[in-house]
């Protein structure tokens, strides 16, 4: 299902969570989207450009 401009719309009330920011980390986040991005499109775009480095990982490459 789609809300009319191709993005995918949520199905159900328990598929949507709520995460606090502060007023400045918000417009910082604007700021990387465009006027038609919602918040998640902004957030998943940053997710798939950067890869993701947990607690304990390296960036290096492990030597052979």
């Amino acid at each position: 299902m789609e809300n009319g401009n191709g993005k995918p719309k949520p199905r159900k009330k328990d598929e949507i969570t709520c995460i606090q920011l502060s007023k400045n980390t918000r417009d910082k986040l604007a700021e990387l989207g465009t006027k038609d991005d919602t918040f998640e499109d902004i957030i998943l775009k940053q997710m798939n450009k950067q890869p993701c480095v947990t607690s304990g990982e390296s960036e290096e490459e492990p030597d052979e």
